[in-house]
């Protein structure tokens, strides 16, 4: 038996690019931690968007568990890779995006190192994820022109000035909102309209900022919230 059947295999992805770049200062000290609890740590950096997912749906089944450095976003493709691959490993989160909006929904501190022991130290949780269409998501799944803005938003502006970043790349789109018919059955109860901006999330912040219903979130209580914004022309 070697060394890497003795201790727990960690396969450990990051987003170099996300929020300012802080990861690179801090990955030794990171992958050391792991090691000195005898995980045995296999490192990847992403390369481009969807890369995190496809990788933990191809290499899942090799692994106990997938740590994850990145933002929202990069949570979300290690999620719905690991869902895609039908594995069961568990997922640790070191939050290092420009605004961390689902790790404050579970209680992860920002603090690099902070958030790295609690991936060892912490407990596990279980999470609701959501299917839309063909993908899954833990955070967020919107339409309109506001959710545009999130896509739109240059990862620069985001390393410069972080969840600001989003309202200055919003102001743009304020004089040229579009609209779009939509039919939203929930339960019994069904909304119909044209609407500018529709969101279902399961987080206490959307964008770096708190949302009015955020003392009801559950996290496993099988309840996504939703925000619906009807175009004013059709009032």
């Amino acid at each position: 038996m070697n060394l890497r059947d003795k201790m727990k295999k960690l396969l450990y992805i990051y987003n170099p690019m996300s929020g300012q770049k802080t990861i690179g200062n801090h990955l030794s000290e990171i992958v050391e931690y792991f090691s000195k609890n005898s995980y045995f740590p296999t490192v990847y950096a992403t390369q481009k968007a969807n890369d995190a997912r496809e990788k933990v749906k191809e290499f899942a089944k090799d692994y106990q568990e997938i740590l994850v450095s990145g933002g929202d976003g990069t949570l979300d493709e290690v999620v719905s890779g690991l869902l895609k691959s039908q594995e069961k490993s568990i997922i640790g989160y070191i939050p290092t995006g420009s605004t961390n909006d689902f790790s404050r929904s579970l209680k992860i501190p920002t603090d690099i190192k902070k958030a790295t022991k609690l991936a060892v130290k912490g407990e596990t949780m279980d999470i609701d994820v959501g299917q839309f269409n063909s993908k899954f998501f833990t955070y967020v799944a919107a339409f309109g022109s506001i959710a545009q803005v999130s896509y739109e938003t240059d990862q620069s502006m985001k390393n410069i000035f972080g969840r600001f970043a989003y309202i200055l790349e919003g102001v743009k789109t304020v004089s040229n909102l579009k609209a779009y018919k939509a039919k939203i059955s929930v339960d019994d109860e069904v909304f119909e309209g044209e609407f500018i901006h529709f969101m279902a999330t399961n987080s206490v912040s959307v964008g770096g900022f708190n949302n009015f219903y955020n003392k009801n979130i559950g996290l496993d209580d099988g309840v996504f919230e939703a925000v619906l914004i009807k175009n004013q022309k059709a009032l």
